[in-house]
């Protein structure tokens, strides 16, 4: 069950932040993600992967069945 669940949750997660990301650089007066330009990039980068990792999950699991 939570093999099946997790992917989806990471994927809901993961689209959600890329909303605040762009929210962030929209309006940065908003401070949703506060820290440097640094930081900015490597989330950014981790939320693609997790967003990629988890559709790939969630395909791989529908082949299965």
């Amino acid at each position: 069950m939570l093999r099946r669940l997790l992917p989806h949750l990471c994927l809901v997660c993961s689209i959600m932040m890329l909303v605040f990301i762009v929210i962030d650089q929209i309006n940065p007066a908003m401070r949703i993600i506060g820290g440097n330009d640094v930081f900015n990039h490597f989330l950014l980068i981790f939320t693609l992967l997790v967003l990629v990792t988890s559709l790939w999950t969630i395909c791989d699991h529908r082949r299965q069945c």
